[in-house]
Formats: C-alpha cells, sequence, structure tokens
C-alpha cells in the first residue's frame, strides 16, 4: 500500500499542472451542466458526484505538490481562511465558497495563461454542444415570448440569456489571450458570433458587454496619447469602480420608488433588477456574517406550481447578492483581494488585464457572475495572496549567457567525465550523429555544433540505468531518464546542475540544465519493410510527444506551413489530455519490438533519423577509437556506413544557410 502511495505521489509530482488543469476543466463543464443546462434537474447528482471527485484531485495535487513548499505561516493563514469559510458554510448552508477556495489554492504552480487557453476551449465546446442538442430535439430548447413579438431561445440553457453570457465571456478570454495583438478578422467573427447568439436569445447584456469589449480593445490598441497615462487610469479606476458599483446599486435599491418616472424607467431598463433588489434588501437584513437565502427564480416558479411570480426574489446585481448571501465582513474581504489584485497587475504592467477587470466588475452589476469560476477564471490570480510564503530555494548567482565555444567546452568537461564513469562500469559506448561527423570531419566539434551525442547498446543502456538508481558520475552531474522516472523523453539525459538553461519552446519540467543525451541502441528486423514500419511508429510518436511537450505561446512560430500553424492548436488540444510519459511509453515499447540480443541489425529507434541507421549488429559491436577534441573516443567499425546512410558525402561542407547550431542559451551558476 505504501509503496502504492508514493508511486501516485510521484506521478502528481510529475503531471501536477495537467492534473491540476483537467481537474478543474471537470469541474467547471459539471458545474456549468448542473447550474445552467437544462439537464440540471434529472442529473443534479450525476454532476454532484463528478464536481467532488474533481476537488478531491485537487486536494490530492495540493497535498503531494504543494504543501511541502508552504512555509509554516502560509499554512497559517490558509488554515484562518479555511476555518472562516467553513464557518460560513455551516451558517449559511452554502459549500460553493470552500470549493472555490480549494480551487484558487490548487492552481499554485500552474502556468494562469495555460489554465485560460484550456478552460476557453473547454468551455465553448461544452456551449456548442448544448445547442447542438437542443436544436436537434435531443434536449428542451426553451421559448420565451416576449411583449414585442420577439421569440427567446434558451438554446438548452435554463434562461436564455445564459448562452449569451457565455458567448461574451469567451470574447473577453480571447481578447486577452491575444493580448493587443487581436486583428480586423477576429473582431469581425466575434462581433457575428455575438450577433448570432443575441438575434437567438434577445439577451442585451452580453451583445452589448461584448460591443464594449472590443470597442474598447479596437481603442486602446490605437491610442495615440501616452498609454501610460492611460495604464494609470485604469489601474485608478480598477481600484475605485467596484466601490462605486455596490455603493451605488445598494442606493439605487434602497432609495427606489416606482411613483418617480425616472426611476420607473431605469428599473424597467435594468429588467426589474431594482425592485427585485429592493424586495431581497426588505427580506434579509445586512449582518456581518450573511444570511440562509432560499432564492426564487424565474425557473422555479416554471417548475413549481404553488410559486407565483410575486414570490421571486432572486437578485441579478453581484454585488447585493453576495453582500445579503455572504455577509459584510466577507464583501470588504473580498475588495481587498481585488484591490491586491489590481495593484499587482499594475506593479507587473499587466494593464490590459486590469482593463478587462473593470469589464467584468460593471458587468457583475447586472449578472450574478463575479465569484462563479466558470464566468471568472481571473478568481485563480488570487493564490498569490492566500499563498504567498514559500520556502525559498537556495539563492543563485547566474552568469550571463555561455558563447558557443564556452558551451562547446563545458560539454567537452561533462563528456570525460560521463565516458569514464562508463568505462569504470564496463558499460560500452559509441559516439554518433553529429559527434561522430564532427570527429571525422573535423577531429573534434562541427564548428556551429553545440551538443554531444553517445550511443548505447540497448543491454548496457539498462545496465546504466541499474547504476544510476546508486551511484553518481559526480556531484555536478545527474542522471536522468524515463526508467528513473525523472524524465519525459525515450532516452536519458545526463544534466549540468550548474547550468540554467532557458526554454523557449519546451514546456517540460525537467528540462532546466544544459545536458547531454544518452541514445539507446535497439535490435531491428531483418526485413526492411518492418524496418520502415517501425521507425514511422516511432517518428509518429515522437511528433506527438514534441507537440505535448510545445509550449502553448510557441505552436505558430514553430510551425512550417500556414497549414500546420492552423492545424496544430487543434492536434496540440487533444494530444494534451494525456501526460507526456504515455507517448514516450509507446516509443519505449517501440524499440523493445526486436530482442537487441538476437538482433542482426540495430539502430536508433527512440530518437534516430529513420531505416538509414539500419546497422549490421557485429559490425557495431567491433568498437574502434577516433580523434575528438585531442581525446581518443569509441565509436562502431563500421562508422563510414552509417555517416554516409545519414549524411551523403558527409566530408563536404553543407551550404552556409545551413550551418546553424541549436542555439542553447546557456547561463552558468556560480
Amino acid at each position: 500500500m505504501t509503496e502504492k502511495l508514493k508511486k501516485l505521489k510521484k506521478y502528481i509530482n510529475k503531471n501536477h499542472e495537467n492534473i491540476y488543469i483537467y481537474a478543474l476543466i471537470t469541474y467547471i463543464l459539471a458545474y456549468m451542466l448542473g447550474d445552467n443546462s437544462v439537464l440540471a434537474t434529472k442529473l443534479t447528482f450525476v454532476f454532484s458526484l463528478i464536481k467532488y471527485s474533481a476537488l478531491l484531485v485537487i486536494i490530492l495535487k495540493i497535498i503531494c505538490h504543494d504543501l511541502l513548499k508552504y512555509t509554516s505561516k502560509t499554512f497559517g493563514t490558509l488554515l484562518i481562511i479555511a476555518l472562516f469559510l467553513l464557518f460560513l458554510t455551516f451558517h449559511i448552508h452554502s459549500r460553493y465558497l470552500l470549493q472555490l477556495f480549494i480551487i484558487i489554492v490548487g492552481s499554485k504552480n500552474v502556468s494562469f495563461e495555460k489554465i485560460i487557453n484550456k478552460v476557453l476551449k473547454a468551455e465553448f465546446a461544452l456551449v456548442l454542444l448544448i445547442i447542438f442538442l437542443s436544436l436537434t430535439g435531443i434536449i428542451s430548447n426553451y421559448k420565451e415570448f416576449r411583449p414585442n413579438n420577439i421569440v427567446r431561445y434558451a438554446l438548452g440553457f435554463k434562461y436564455a440569456p445564459s448562452s449569451s453570457g457565455y458567448i461574451w465571456y469567451f470574447t473577453t478570454l480571447y481578447l486577452f489571450l491575444k493580448k493587443g495583438q487581436a486583428k480586423g478578422s477576429d473582431y469581425l467573427l466575434l462581433f457575428l458570433l455575438n450577433l448570432v447568439f443575441y438575434l437567438l436569445t434577445d439577451a442585451r447584456n452580453g451583445f452589448y458587454f461584448s460591443l464594449i469589449v472590443i470597442g474598447l480593445n479596437i481603442f486602446y490598441n490605437h491610442l495615440k496619447i501616452s498609454k501610460e497615462i492611460v495604464n494609470e487610469i485604469i489601474y485608478r479606476l480598477t481600484v475605485l469602480i467596484p466601490i462605486i458599483l455596490i455603493i451605488g446599486s445598494l442606493a439605487l435599491s434602497i432609495f427606489y420608488k416606482p411613483q418617480n418616472s425616472f426611476m420607473k424607467n431605469i428599473n424597467s431598463f435594468l429588467s426589474n433588477r431594482l425592485s427585485l433588489q429592493q424586495k431581497a434588501l426588505k427580506m434579509y437584513p445586512i449582518s456581518l456574517f450573511g444570511n440562509s437565502i432560499d432564492w426564487v427564480t424565474n425557473d422555479d416558479i416554471k417548475q413549481d406550481i404553488t410559486l407565483r411570480k410575486s414570490d421571486m426574489n432572486y437578485v441579478d446585481n453581484s454585488y447585493i447578492n453576495l453582500l445579503l448571501n455572504y455577509g459584510l465582513i466577507f464583501i470588504i474581504l473580498l475588495f481587498i483581494l481585488f484591490y491586491k489584485l489590481a495593484t499587482l497587475n499594475y506593479k507587473e504592467k499587466k494593464y490590459y488585464q486590469n482593463a478587462l477587470l473593470i469589464i467584468i466588475f460593471i458587468h457583475a452589476a447586472i449578472d450574478p457572475h463575479l465569484l462563479k469560476i466558470s464566468m471568472n477564471i481571473f478568481l485563480l490570480q488570487f493564490v498569490e495572496f492566500f499563498v504567498f510564503y514559500i520556502k525559498k530555494e537556495k539563492e543563485e548567482k547566474i552568469t550571463d549567457a555561455l558563447t558557443l565555444k564556452e558551451i562547446q567546452n563545458m560539454q567537452l568537461t561533462m563528456f570525460k567525465a560521463i565516458t569514464q564513469f562508463l568505462d569504470k562500469n564496463k558499460i560500452t559506448y559509441y559516439i554518433c550523429g553529429g559527434t561522430l561527423l564532427g570527429a571525422i570531419r573535423h577531429k573534434g566539434f562541427i564548428p556551429w555544433d553545440d551538443d554531444i551525442d553517445i550511443l548505447l547498446p540497448r543491454p548496457d543502456y539498462e545496465k546504466l540505468q541499474e547504476i544510476a538508481k546508486t551511484k553518481k558520475i559526480n556531484k555536478d552531474l545527474e542522471i536522468h531518464s524515463y526508467e528513473l522516472g525523472n524524465l519525459n523523453d525515450p532516452f536519458c539525459k545526463v544534466y549540468n546542475l550548474n547550468t540554467t538553461m532557458a526554454k523557449y519552446n519546451s514546456n517540460d519540467e525537467y528540462d532546466n540544465h544544459m545536458w547531454i543525451d544518452i541514445f539507446p541502441l535497439d535490435g531491428l528486423p531483418n526485413s526492411d519493410k518492418k524496418i520502415k514500419i517501425i521507425f514511422q511508429k516511432s517518428i509518429f510518436w515522437r511528433k506527438l510527444l514534441m507537440i505535448r511537450k510545445l509550449k502553448e505561446e510557441r505552436i505558430v512560430d514553430t510551425s512550417k506551413t500556414k497549414l500546420k500553424a492552423v492545424l496544430k492548436p487543434f492536434i496540440k488540444f487533444f494530444v494534451d489530455l494525456l501526460p507526456k510519459d504515455f507517448y514516450v511509453a509507446k516509443i519505449r515499447k517501440l524499440c523493445l519490438t526486436y530482442s537487441y540480443e538476437n538482433a542482426q541489425y540495430v539502430g536508433g529507434i527512440a530518437w534516430g533519423y529513420g531505416p538509414q541507421e539500419k546497422m549490421p549488429k557485429k559490425a557495431v559491436e567491433k568498437v574502434v577509437k577516433v580523434e575528438f577534441e585531442k581525446m581518443k573516443v569509441k565509436t562502431f567499425s563500421c562508422w563510414d556506413l552509417y555517416l554516409k546512410n545519414l549524411y551523403g558525402d558527409y566530408q563536404k561542407l553543407p551550404p552556409k544557410k545551413d550551418q546553424i547550431a541549436h542555439t542553447m542559451v546557456v547561463q552558468k551558476i556560480k
């Protein structure tokens, strides 16, 4: 049992980011279905079960990955907040705040932009699915007839404005991810999408707010005056608007008089919100810790024949809703958190984020979604104030980026230590790839190359994995591999812990230091056709693994064609559903298809070039030495055949345009 728990903890630590994101998405989708869709009444228990299962996964992530990093001060802070929310839970008979707290705390050490990207896609897909099911008659599509002969369609939701509200929210998130880089075609597409939903649902609020968001984006991006001044104004507004809105909402509600024609017109424009707010304020007093409220909505009246229209008391204004439900203390704490968030965004020059917060704050005055995670993912940023004391790692001094020559010298030092370790433990190795080409053609590094490649026969490769469990090369070099549980690749890497590396394309959690690759050499079938198939399969799984490890923001830049730039984000969405080690396991299984010991031919299936890697095993096992940077290093006797198969006329230099290094950006830790 203990061993299983250790494996579970190790798995969660390794995949904590994706575990959290997919648990969050599961919770949000179940919340949307259970709170807004017509399926809610029939499947309430199922959706609740899914939500609590997702919360349990997030709690496991916090315990296994985050908890040990908290200082006692952070732990104490979280405990006090949790106890306060637990008190509110029992006092007002609502568990939502405690659930939201778990979700926010669990988001620590998870990329906020990655969360937004995944949540946006998942929510949008669910909304489209619900609408499709309603239009095809699989689920109900409620109709509401307006006095002006306009028909409102609920499109599979309980309320007609719900779908339009989600489209407004998606518009906001999409433009946030674009960060001022949206094009005219983006704005047009968003406008048309919102217009379609407005015509179907006659929901003004979502449509008008989408127009405001789109208009402000265009206006901000084309400003001719100093943006610093505008950003200062945005910050001030972000701080003041929630305060103005709650005071204004309370004043309008308290002093609302239907006899006053001006106020009556405002109430009518706001779909009777003022009269409902006044009614709720009379029914439930403003208190320190809120009230246990039995809200009656329009949907409740439709479903319960004992209820009358006059029984409706639901408040759409987020500020009054939260004030009555959770109390004065909670509202004050919430406003403090929003103030701190606005200040943090201002200091970090996230002005765009503050601008979107202003829109969300204003929208909250006519919709009760301010604290609904399915409609305000920005709440996750509160984690910076809940979990603010983290155990600090040892402070490191970083040098400037190393030159190509400095990288080569460091690689050479690592190589000497690695080969000495391999020889000492009687492990056969060969230099291969560009390193072997450099040894033969240049007697050392290819002048523009910056790494070293090593190849190990599969039995020796497995032997290295066993030795690495108990032995180290030295204090600075650390062996990582899939087999050791600390690498997301189908081969081995030796990291130099005295270095740090910039990760432009990869989101892999292990590639933080400069490394040398050690590849396994595996058995091949005798048939050239079968060899071709096994390499095709390997390359297929390798491409998926590379997409899985690719940063979201680098998808377009790393695509060689426009078609790939369009397709890759969709492929990545599905590829990301599975952990990285799933793809590594697939490649490893292919590598072990044919026994090395019984094979006549061998090749680098794990990360090789293709069928041209095929070499006769007898020639490979005959070791020869070649010169590399004034060292005598080992390789296989059939090196000439290997280089010809890979590079053709390997003595001939490639064109200048192809003389490109891997462009590692390496810094040394003093």
